[in-house]
Order: structure tokens, then sequence, then C-alpha cells
């Protein structure tokens, strides 16, 4: 799969090179904790973040990275309940979104940017998150 692809079915709006340092700091958490395998999935979220902010800022279009290959089946992974919270709550667009969702707050966050209110954003949360 090419990198472009990637970015349009599975992520939501621009990578900016901020993101990629949010990224390197939660890998520096992890290694801090000497966490084998927090290093290991930040390490990979780091590569598919670099990747795609090379292709939005300069058009590298190519294969994606074997180095992040467990971070990309994860954001794919992701996609699925996020399109489940989109039908819970009614939204009838295209799912591009990948985000974690394990902690509410981050469901309430974009689910806001379409006029969810918080109380229907964790009932979203509990019956679709919690039950998977």
């Amino acid at each position: 799969m090419k990198i472009k692809y990637f970015s349009e079915e599975y992520t939501h709006g621009k990578t900016y090179f901020k993101d990629i340092i949010a990224e390197v700091k939660e890998l520096f958490d992890e290694i801090i904790k000497y966490d084998k395998e927090g290093i290991k999935e930040e390490f990979a979220d780091v590569v598919v973040f670099i990747q795609i902010w090379l292709w939005g800022r300069f058009g590298l279009n190519g294969n994606l990275w074997k180095l992040g290959r467990s971070s990309f089946n994860k954001f794919i992974k992701r996609r699925k309940v996020w399109e489940q919270i989109y039908q819970y709550v009614g939204i009838k667009q295209k799912c591009t979104i990948c985000k974690n969702y394990v902690k509410p707050y981050k469901i309430v966050r974009h689910l806001k940017e379409f006029g969810i209110s918080e109380k229907r954003s964790l009932e979203a949360y509990q019956k679709v998150v919690k039950k998977s």
C-alpha cells in the first residue's frame, strides 16, 4: 500500500511536524519507563507519522515502511471501532479517523467537531468501546 492511499483512508487532517514531536515525546516516556513493548509501539508510531508528514509536505508517495507496519495495522483496526462510533451517534460522513479511542476524552474531543454533545459521546464510548 502507498502512503498516499493510507493517508487518505486512515488519517484525519494534515500531519504537522509538531505531531511527530508529540510521538517522539511518547517514545521517550516509554524509554524512561524501560517498557520494551511500549518502546516498540511508540517507535512504530514515530515512523508512521514521519512517513505521513513526508507525504503531506514533500509528496513522497512510497510504499508503507516496514518499520511502521505494526502501527499501520493498529490504525487500520482502530477505524472499525470509530466507524461503529460514527454509526452510533448518526454521523453519515466517511470515517477516516484512526486515533486512540480508549480514553473517553479523545472521543468527546473528536465528536465535538461534528456537534455531538459530550453526553452523547460518552454514551457512544460506553456502548461501543466498553462493549468491544
